[in-house]
């Protein structure tokens, strides 16, 4: 089988859904997005653990998919920075000559 040339030269393509690929404004709204609805969910397991025990496990559920989402939007971001010290790295005089 023939790959084609645009799967040839990204061999290590991440899943687009762990935020690796998008811009850096995408990945910081997708954190703070992730981070207000991990704030929700630590409100409502603070307000509501003691009422019943299904808002306690709702509200934990709501906690850590907010902060599923905050941590793609950071690995984004984290990623993002990397990849542009590797440019700045390729750009650079070697001076060891």
């Amino acid at each position: 089988m023939q790959q084609s040339p645009e799967a040839s030269s990204k061999p290590n393509r991440l899943p687009r859904w762990l935020g690796v690929g998008l811009s850096p404004h995408q990945s910081w709204q997708r954190f703070l997005t992730g981070l207000a609805v991990f704030m929700a969910g630590l409100s409502g397991l603070v307000l509501l653990s003691e009422r019943h025990a299904v808002a306690n496990g709702l509200a934990l559920v709501v906690l850590l998919g907010g902060f599923a989402i905050a941590m793609t939007g950071y690995a984004g971001i984290f990623v993002q920075r990397f990849s542009g010290l590797r440019q700045l790295r390729d750009k650079s005089v070697n001076f060891d000559d």
